[in-house]
């Protein structure tokens, strides 16, 4: 017999299963167990690809491992098989046509870190007029981004606005400011920068400001840039290049408000408990031994996952989140931003190459 909780998961997936059938079967003549039916075979498929990207991830999905004492939260190393993590499953397309609006029973510790993380909706003050649980459905993954062609224009204009301390970005001045502080200080002149996540150009046109030789965006959406020092890749397109031995190695790392959101669901992606972690180790695979990171997301008193929003860090899941760097500097705001040095492991190699 299942236990209580998901006994009562069971049952209340049932009931909702039915009422939709009720109202879909009276146009599409459709018996209500098909759904049911449907929504098992989607579990199964879940299940089996979580339990796949378990295996392939191994020792740096491995929550429970313990680190030492650093500037401000742990240090956590771990051995790191790149060439698993790159495999196509990490980027999969979720099972679901629309976002999921829970996680699953199955997955409660590994998204929990073991009740380490507090699981909540996301905050329903801030939409005060909804009666139900707010879920953001933006499917990037596989499709075009918020804005899809990045002209030479836009971004010498915010290349100009970065520099003199007038750029908006997407979140305001405060925290553009912080970013554009945090990058000043690893100094990525004649560097060619990867950026993890961006809706705009405003990171990439920080970089550039601060001296970059090249920036290179790694993004779900598909993105045009007509600007000769930043060019775009898929996640897939760069696992292919990773294994055809080919992927570039980059000096430095700049991410803002985005592997928080990695394997929530809320951009098509598939639920992955370890998302936010494995994006980063992707990163570290491809990168210099002296390569830096600057990464900036929510960053609050305890570790949240508030569903499916977003993430929220703290001294928990930050050392796992930035496992094989070594924190060195920090600029406070909303999103705090620190600035991290790689820390050498043992690991797969890949070889140099030219620019994206």
């Amino acid at each position: 017999m299942a236990p209580p909780k998901q006994q009562s998961l069971f049952s209340a997936v049932l009931t909702c299963c039915v009422l939709v059938n009720l109202v879909y079967s009276h146009e599409h003549s459709e018996h209500p167990s098909d759904c049911l039916d449907r929504d098992e075979q989607l579990n199964q498929a879940m299940l089996s690809r979580i339990a796949k990207v378990r295996e392939l991830c191994g020792e740096l999905c491995n929550t429970l491992r313990t680190g030492t004492s650093g500037l401000y939260f742990d240090e956590i190393s771990s051995h790191v098989t790149c060439s698993n993590i790159f495999d196509d499953i990490m980027d999969a397309p979720r099972e679901q046509l629309s976002a999921p609006t829970y996680l699953p029973v199955e997955f409660i510790d590994d998204f929990s870190m073991n009740g380490r993380v507090t699981l909540k909706r996301y905050p329903l003050l801030e939409v005060p007029t909804l009666s139900k649980p707010l879920v953001f459905d933006q499917v990037y993954l596989g499709k075009e981004a918020a804005l899809s062609v990045w002209t030479y224009d836009l971004i010498e204009a915010m290349k100009g606005e970065a520099a003199t301390g007038s750029l908006h970005g997407v979140y305001g001045h405060a925290e553009t400011a912080s970013l554009f502080a945090a990058v000043r200080k690893v100094d990525v002149r004649g560097k060619h920068v990867l950026v993890i996540g961006s809706e705009n150009p405003w990171v990439e046109a920080i970089c550039l400001a601060n001296g970059a030789r090249h920036v290179t965006t790694l993004e779900y959406g598909r993105i045009e840039s007509q600007h000769p020092d930043v060019s775009s890749i898929l996640p897939k397109d760069l696992n292919k290049l990773y294994h055809d031995g080919v992927a570039p190695k980059f000096d430095a790392v700049v991410t803002f408000s985005s592997v928080e959101h990695s394997g929530l669901g809320r951009y098509g992606d598939a639920l992955n408990p370890w998302g936010d972690i494995i994006s980063l180790a992707r990163a570290w695979c491809i990168t210099t031994d002296d390569a830096t990171l600057t990464i900036g997301v929510p960053w609050g008193t305890q570790d949240e996952i508030e569903f499916n929003a977003h993430r929220v860090y703290s001294t928990i899941r930050y050392p796992y989140l930035t496992t094989n760097w070594k924190a060195f500097s920090s600029e406070d705001n909303d999103q705090r931003v620190f600035n991290f040095v790689k820390v050498k492991m043992e690991t797969d190699t890949i070889k140099d190459t030219t620019e994206l």
